[in-house]
C-alpha cells in the first residue's frame, strides 16, 4: 500500500509496512492503558495528523488509490476527501482527549 503513494524509496516500504502497524498497535494499548493519558492523546493526534498531510498530500497531486491503505490490504477503500476528514475528526477527538487528561481531578 504505501507504494502506492509514489513517495518513499522502495527500500523503506517494507520496514515502514511493519513499523506502522506496531507504532497503532502499541498506541492503541497505551491508550486503553490509561497511564499518562495526555502523552498517548497527544502521541494520537500527531500520527493522525501525519496521516491528513499523507492522505491530503496524495489527493493534491492527482493520485486516484483504489485503497488508501488505512484498514489494510483486507478492506479496500478508496482514497478520498473523506479519508481525510475522518482523520481531521480523529484528530480533533484526540485532542479532546488531550485536553480531558489535562484537566484537574
Amino acid at each position: 500500500m504505501l507504494g502506492t503513494y509514489e513517495v518513499l524509496p522502495e527500500g523503506s516500504l517494507f520496514p515502514l509496512a511493519v513499523a506502522i502497524p506496531i507504532a497503532e498497535l502499541a498506541l492503541a494499548l497505551w491508550l486503553f492503558s490509561g497511564r499518562a493519558l495526555a502523552g498517548a492523546a497527544l502521541a494520537s493526534a500527531v500520527m493522525h495528523a501525519g496521516y491528513v498531510a499523507w492522505s491530503w498530500a496524495a489527493l493534491a497531486r492527482g493520485l486516484h488509490l483504489k485503497n488508501c491503505g488505512c484498514f489494510g490490504v483486507f478492506l479496500a477503500r478508496p482514497l478520498t476527501p473523506e479519508t481525510v476528514v475522518e482523520d481531521l475528526v480523529l484528530v480533533a477527538m484526540s485532542l479532546a482527549l488531550l485536553a480531558l487528561a489535562r484537566r484537574p481531578a
